[in-house]
């Protein structure tokens, strides 16, 4: 039980920084104020980020075990190796194509 009070100071931390760091923005210089609607989606995306980051923090990583994890892991980084191979061979294409087409 005293792991979920580390996770949730670990967690909340962070969240009370930016939010220290946005309300001294607000108060010391001059921000001006934003649009109902802006504050509204940002709000609302937040609030989700904000539960997905529990819910898997609190719910999903507490079921799974070492061998999970390491396969979760090795899975992301592949793709990320993937994303990064699809990403960089689309920019050499086309700066090849900006150059033979000078």
């Amino acid at each position: 039980m005293a792991w979920i009070w580390a996770v949730f100071f670990a967690f909340l931390v962070p969240e009370m920084g930016t939010l220290f760091r946005a309300a001294r923005i607000v108060v010391f210089k001059s921000a001006r104020r934003c649009a109902p609607k802006d504050f509204l989606v940002v709000l609302i995306f937040e609030t989700m980020h904000m539960v997905g980051m529990a819910m898997l923090v609190f719910v999903v990583f507490p079921e799974l075990d070492v061998i999970k994890v390491r396969e979760f892991l090795l899975n992301l980084l592949l793709l990320l190796e993937l994303w990064f191979i699809v990403i960089s061979s689309i920019f050499v294409f086309f700066i090849g194509f900006i150059i033979i087409h000078k």
